[in-house]
């Protein structure tokens, strides 16, 4: 059996204007036909949101602040046991706390299946595709 996707659940905070955070489920998944992408979908209430976020800006929120614009990754102020995303919509802004260590885990896996900077897109596949919408 040939493994095409890597997919990670966790709970993330959810970061009040007032400070306060509520748990929030997130799920992370990763497809061997996008490999550029990470695909981040957040429970609550009965509600899925779901945004695309780039693989590499993930990685480098690691370990500094990465991204401009939508979507912003950084380490967490504090003890560097957690990241900070922050994403912006013409309705809103939602900052999130996730865990390090199981975004890291995550990315891992990614590139188990997809060797960081080795990722390529099968230009004829997406070619086929575009035609035919």
């Amino acid at each position: 059996m040939t493994i095409t996707a890597v997919r990670d659940e966790f709970d993330v905070a959810v970061v009040r204007p007032d400070g306060d955070s509520a748990p929030v489920r997130c799920t992370l998944e990763f497809r061997l036909e996008d490999p550029y992408a990470v695909r981040a979908t957040f429970h609550a209430n009965g509600t899925a949101v779901e945004w695309l976020l780039a693989r590499d800006l993930l990685r480098a929120g690691l370990t500094r602040c990465a991204g401009d614009g939508d979507v912003q990754v950084a380490p967490a102020p504090g003890n560097g046991q957690q990241i900070q995303v922050t994403l912006t919509s013409p309705s809103g802004r939602a900052v999130l706390v996730a865990s390090r260590e199981s975004v890291a885990l995550f990315l891992g896996r990614t590139d188990a299946l997809v060797p960081y900077g080795q990722e390529r897109l099968d230009l004829d596949r997406l070619a086929q595709a575009l035609l035919s919408i």
